[in-house]
């Protein structure tokens, strides 16, 4: 009866956990989970500072009255994965049986638990022969320093097994590599919002109200403001209740507003650059349009394979979209860069035309030529991450997995800056 309300009780807890089903299934026999330890920056927020980052796990007990079901399980650092097994008649052996027991290789308290180099283990390990006939109390894993662990197990002497996995984290449920995410929104949005005030200040007060391009810039800052308060919206609502139970309505808003922030950024930015009297000037506007279209439904694509569990979603397919949407970027830049050469070369008179004046017109370019070289970076970086996934094995020793505090920035927010940049640099020199 005890085991049964523990078992409830570990199902039922919602405040700042999320539980996931572990089963002898090849698809749900280990669950990983990036953490915050304690030795994180993230750990010295108000409201985390009385709880740590932790993995409690509960098996559904099994009576059997002809066997004593056992099931292997361990709780370990996803570096330390590949530690498993020793070696025993030329062959690894990964649970400790009869024939480890009279090798030496384990004891016969270890009888049906994991065994291998634990010696070698740079974070702490816990392997456990799980009684299903009569299962322990919870086993609770603390985690104390920031890193991926993994909750494994398989059916040893078992046909079947049920179990859940509880994931603590101390400041909500959003997975731990999205919280720099939710964090950037946030920034983002007092941004945003204070770029739209001061500018709606200017265009009402200090400044001409017939200039379109005030009202323009105007215009931009409220629409971006918005977006990023729904974006914000939208994380801080699946924080508080897991990705299982998010809002699907204000999820396709968030996807739809963070997929349209990217052409309107661009296509302001393009449409502000000084032109020349050329005769493909309605060619390249075209292809400009065609281009923020193409972003646009990037831009969705990836945000939709990013918005979920990291341990869902498929990574080679987000670094694709990445790179595709990368790919994009630099072409419209290299379509600026052109745009502004060609104004240069014809002498173009700026400030009779229908775009402003340009205060120093060489700086525009300088930093157009900048954040191009930046999207190239990037776009680098995430062409290592993707080949780096390629060549990984089963337990993360790939670039993406150990900087996955960074990845919310280096596979996603960085187009954002990007974006942002494009429309500073236009603005301040106009």
């Amino acid at each position: 009866m005890y085991k049964a309300l523990a078992m409830l009780a570990l199902q039922a807890t919602h405040c700042t956990a999320s539980t996931f089903v572990l089963d002898q299934t090849a698809a749900n026999r280990k669950r990983c989970f990036e953490a915050f330890g304690e030795d994180s920056p993230q750990m010295a927020n108000l409201w985390s500072r009385s709880h740590k980052s932790s993995l409690t796990l509960q098996f559904q007990e099994l009576a059997s009255l002809n066997s004593d079901p056992i099931v292997s399980m361990a709780i370990y650092h996803i570096s330390d994965g590949n530690l498993g097994g020793l070696e025993l008649n030329g062959q690894l052996q990964y649970v400790c049986n009869k024939e480890a027991i009279n090798a030496s290789l384990c004891t016969f308290d270890q009888y049906g638990a994991f065994i291998g180099r634990d010696d070698e283990a740079q974070f702490p390990l816990l392997n456990r022969a799980v009684h299903l006939s009569h299962p322990s109390d919870p086993i609770t894993y603390i985690i104390s320093r920031s890193g991926t662990y993994c909750v494994e197990a398989i059916a040893y002497t078992a046909h079947n097994f049920q179990a859940w996995v509880q994931f603590k984290n101390p400041y909500g449920k959003l997975p731990a590599y999205q919280l720099g995410k939710i964090q950037f929104s946030a920034f983002l949005s007092l941004v945003f919002t204070i770029a739209a005030i001061t500018t709606t200040a200017g265009l009402f007060g200090f400044r001409s109200r017939s200039s379109i391009f005030s009202l323009q810039c105007t215009t931009l800052a409220w629409f971006l403001a918005m977006l990023s308060i729904l974006s914000w919206i939208h994380l801080d609502q699946v924080n508080r209740h897991g990705y299982p139970n998010e809002n699907q309505t204000l999820r396709v808003l968030a996807i739809f507003g963070v997929a349209l922030r990217g052409p309107a950024c661009f296509l302001f930015t393009y449409h502000a650059l000084p032109h020349g009297r050329d005769t493909s000037r309605r060619r390249t506007q075209t292809i400009s349009f065609l281009l923020a279209a193409s972003f646009f439904v990037l831009i969705g694509a990836r945000e939709a394979a990013v918005l979920q569990d990291w341990f869902r979603a498929n990574r080679t397919t987000v670094l694709l979209w990445t790179l595709a949407t990368c790919m994009t970027m630099f072409v419209y830049h290299i379509l600026m860069i052109s745009r502004i050469r060609c104004a240069a070369n014809e002498k173009f008179e700026l400030e009779k035309s229908g775009v402003g004046h340009y205060r120093n017109y060489s700086m525009v370019q300088s930093a157009i030529t900048i954040i191009t070289a930046a999207i190239f970076l990037f776009g680098l970086i995430n062409l290592g991450f993707l080949i780096s996934k390629a060549n990984a094995d089963d337990y993360g020793h790939d670039l993406l997995s150990r900087s996955w505090q960074a990845s919310w920035f280096l596979i996603d927010e960085w187009q954002t800056v990007i974006q942002v940049a494009d429309v500073v640099s236009v603005s301040w020199f106009t």
